[in-house]
């Protein structure tokens, strides 16, 4: 009894702390916004294990490799303990042991980066229905987003149930499984920095540079299109050159677009009425 005791703490404590070392080293590795509540929380309950891990094992062409290591090792950990517990016995050769279990830890890690994924696909696909303007919405974009460049980019593939979820709203996703879904449904798109809505007006999620040398798209930052605008941040100048710099962009006059969240600040929600052009343009922009 106390075996079975010891085998479920070992397994939930190891377990979870695993996952937040695993999620830690995503969210570094894909640049997620760190000032949110979920980033600074796992920041905190690691940090006494892997800033020591650090001085031994250092950061690699940005990869966090201690946090990596210690997420593998706690898997291990919990294999091995888990299984001596069950009455285990190992073999003569501790070496091939310890290469199985340690193969064992890996599998275990690629199984917990596939539910994360799909945990995060979901939820942004049920909140982009509910409140597409959730915090969370940052962390979820950094993970969905690799996800939507390789669908877009291999277009022969044909796409797993799964990634339907983030392209299109619910109900368009029912209607798909059964067989219904028409072009209506397909324009409503969720994307990590934009999304259509069900009156077909775009909205855009931007992070602002203003003073640049030149007013052009600059790529994704954190989930959102970064635009730099030479414009500088005094008197709504910056808001204004903005505005002017989509309508121009999306063929529509100046009254079709506004800013519903962030008018003082680099992050902005942007709408636009009925646009002609495709957002994607402004991401295969390159910056000079």
């Amino acid at each position: 009894m106390s075996s079975q005791i010891l085998i479920f703490l070992i397994d939930t404590v190891l377990g979870l702390f695993s996952l937040a070392l695993l999620l830690r080293f995503y969210m570094q590795l894909l640049r997620t916004p760190y000032h949110n509540p979920l980033s600074k929380f796992l920041v905190a309950i690691t940090n006494f294990i892997v800033l020591p891990v650090r001085r031994i094992i250092p950061s690699w062409k940005g990869f966090d490799l201690a946090t990596l290591v210690l997420a593998w090792l706690a898997q291990f950990i919990i294999l091995s303990g888990v299984n001596l517990l069950q009455g285990y016995e190992p073999d003569s050769s501790m070496a091939s042991t310890f290469f199985g279990f340690g193969l064992l830890a890996l599998i275990e890690l690629i199984r917990m980066t596939l539910y994360i994924i799909m945990i995060m696909i979901i939820v942004q696909a049920v909140l982009s229905w509910i409140n597409p303007y959730s915090p969370l919405a940052p962390i979820l974009d950094s993970f969905t987003q690799p996800i939507w460049i390789f669908s877009t980019s291999y277009p022969s593939y044909r796409q797993p149930r799964l990634i339907a979820i983030v392209r299109y709203h619910p109900g368009a996703v029912i209607a798909h499984g059964r067989g219904r879904c028409s072009t209506g449904n397909l324009r409503h798109v969720l994307m990590s920095w934009y999304r259509i809505d069900q009156n077909d007006n775009l909205i855009l999620t931007l992070y602002i540079q203003p003073g640049a040398r030149h007013t052009e798209p600059a790529g994704l930052h954190g989930g959102a299109l970064k635009i730099r605008l030479s414009a500088p941040p005094i008197e709504g100048k910056a808001n204004k050159a903005l505005l002017k710099f989509l309508a121009e962009r999306f063929q529509v006059p100046l009254c079709q677009v506004s800013i519903k969240q962030g008018e003082h600040s680099r992050r902005k929600i942007v709408e636009i009425l009925h646009p002609a052009v495709v957002p994607q343009t402004l991401l295969a922009e390159r910056p000079s």
